[in-house]
């Protein structure tokens, strides 16, 4: 008798770090109920104590007595007996909350909550699993001069989704960025370029735009999107040849920026800034921005 599901009413789905997600248990309470406790355990999550108890658009109010337990991350319902004994049918009683996806989602590649129902004299138990499975991608961002024979220093790129730029937090013992919390200290929006790799992202298009190109050149000007699925695996390095120069790159996927030697300067006029741009666009450098995706799924 005990359901438990996102109110969207998919009990799975994938949510990015810092996502609040609504949740609701539906408890089915039979005639003869008898001692009727609901303890729900959250991995992965932050509880935002907002939880409401009602019969439909009623609350139970002292009905149900609710308390969280920091120490184990478990919220607690307990049904007041003289309720308990006035159910004539069954009924069914949603306890609905939220709880934000936090930083140890990665860690342990889960966000879920785990429902029991504890009830009758044998303290008989039946429960539920809502699972949210975090996805990460990794970029590596190899920048060159024309010939390929030099790495360049200095870019930096932002994230976008749905147009909005993501904040992220650098996880050093990970060495991996994952997006930041609200409000969260340390979050920065400009990534500067090099092996960098992301954790804790949900599934859905994600687009590349570089904020800052290496000194000498100018700003790539097309955006890049990339798609996170929930079937995207990690897939292996190798060395790979380009323009006869060797870097290393992943086997499939990958986007490419490319930077014009020159400055990104307003085109205004004059002779100089003419020259620049002539000469510039004959030095073309690749800025090869190949991802990598990870497959998070929760045990």
């Amino acid at each position: 008798p005990v359901v438990v599901k996102k109110a969207d009413g998919n009990e799975t789905g994938t949510a990015e770090v810092g996502k609040v997600v609504n949740y609701t248990i539906d408890v089915t309470i039979q005639p003869g109920a008898q001692k009727y406790v609901l303890t729900d355990v959250m991995t992965g999550l932050t509880y935002n104590n907002d939880v409401t108890v009602k019969n439909g658009d009623t609350s139970l109010g002292s009905n149900a007595t609710t308390s969280f337990n920091d120490a184990n991350s478990t919220l607690t319902v307990t049904f007041d007996q003289d309720y308990l004994d006035g159910i004539t049918a069954a009924t069914t009683i949603t306890v609905a909350y939220t709880a934000t996806v936090n930083e140890s989602a990665v860690t342990v590649n889960k966000a879920e909550n785990t429902a029991t129902l504890n009830y009758g004299t044998n303290n008989n138990t039946t429960s539920d699993t809502v699972t949210l499975s975090n996805y990460g991608f990794g970029l590596m961002k190899t920048k060159s001069d024309a010939n390929n024979k030099e790495l360049l220093e200095g870019a930096t790129f932002n994230i976008l989704n749905g147009g909005t730029v993501l904040k992220f937090v650098y996880v050093s013992d990970g060495d991996y960025y994952r997006p930041a919390k609200a409000n969260e200290t340390g979050a920065v929006t400009d990534i500067p370029a090099g092996n960098v790799k992301f954790d804790g992202l949900a599934n859905g298009t994600y687009t590349i735009h570089e904020v800052a190109a290496p000194a000498g050149y100018k700003i790539a000007t097309k955006d890049e999107t990339i798609t996170i699925t929930d079937g995207d695996e990690w897939v292996q390095t190798e060395q790979v040849t380009v323009n006869d120069s060797q870097i290393t790159a992943y086997k499939e996927g990958g986007v490419r920026f490319v930077n014009e030697a020159g400055s990104s300067l307003p085109s205004t006029g004059g002779m100089g800034t003419t020259l620049l741009y002539t000469v510039g666009g004959a030095l073309v450098v690749g800025a090869a921005i190949i991802l990598i995706t990870k497959k998070r799924m929760a045990a």
